[in-house]
């Protein structure tokens, strides 16, 4: 993923986004919808992130909670993205980057650092499956053709 900074935000259009990013806006504007109708989100986002999707639910519960403010995401066909699905994205890139440092410090002045290492141990987590799967999903694809 490339790396993006939340100090800089500026709406990027949806169109810009690589796939991964794509899916993972997804996932987040599905889960935000999902949990607003009082369901639970894992099944459904089982599809979009397969094994993956527990830890990600994981995480979103996480940003829910200790956010400072409500977690805000744009309607599934907004053509642009928040600034928090930015900062989520931000998040997710660190975390498959493994840079812990820029994580933090892209983060320090929103939350104390109790919540920031929390949210650096599921995002890298998180990250860490979902690339896993993403590559046996694409090995499986090419399989069958």
């Amino acid at each position: 993923m490339a790396s993006l900074s939340v100090a800089c935000f500026v709406p990027l259009p949806v169109s810009t986004l690589a796939a991964e990013p794509r899916v993972l806006l997804k996932a987040a504007r599905h889960w935000v919808a999902v949990a607003r109708a009082g369901r639970s989100p894992r099944a459904p986002l089982g599809a979009l992130l397969g094994q993956s999707a527990p830890r990600f639910c994981l995480l979103m519960d996480t940003i829910v909670g200790i956010w400072q403010d409500p977690f805000t995401t744009l309607p599934p066909c907004a053509d642009s993205i928040s600034p928090d699905e930015y900062c989520l994205l931000a998040m997710l890139a660190h975390g498959e980057s493994g840079d812990e440092l820029k994580f933090h410090s892209s983060l320090e002045e929103m939350l104390p650092e109790p919540a920031r290492l929390r949210l650096w141990r599921y995002s890298a987590g998180f990250m860490a499956d979902f690339i896993g799967y993403s590559v046996l999903l694409q090995s499986d694809q090419r399989s069958r053709s």
